[in-house]
């Protein structure tokens, strides 16, 4: 788990900043997923059709799934590292496409689950 967040850092996003893209200095934290369609490449199936998903300012949300259900993908989505096929993704109302990357990602922090693989005493984590 915590591989893949290092794998999230080291990524070069597949997307281009508009010339008119805005600079947001914080947000409060709503995010909304709107309708997202994503596939990887043409010749693929979707990985999303008509996704929804309304996550409230100060919300904790857990993405819980089997591996390969897209909760990584929706992260990469959120972070820009991919644009949709098609719907939005917005933070705080802006279109996050309308968003410098770099403001984008100054105000988005992602936790992921690390698991302990380790046979040691509970205690030792602690």
């Amino acid at each position: 788990a915590i591989e893949r967040l290092f794998e999230l850092t080291r990524f070069r996003p597949k997307v281009t900043e508009r010339p008119d893209a805005i600079d947001v200095d914080s947000v409060s934290g709503e995010v909304k997923f709107c309708d997202i369609s994503f596939r990887y490449r043409d010749d693929l199936p979707l990985v999303f059709n008509g996704v929804d998903l309304h996550i409230k300012a100060g919300e904790t949300v857990a993405l819980v799934g089997p591996s390969g259900g897209g909760k990584t993908m929706l992260v990469k989505l959120l972070l820009r590292l991919y644009d949709p096929l098609s719907g939005c993704i917005l933070v705080d109302g802006h279109d996050i496409r309308s968003l410098r990357l770099e403001s984008l990602l100054r105000n988005v922090a992602v936790v992921s689950q690390d698991i302990v693989s380790r046979r040691q005493p509970v205690s030792n984590h602690c």
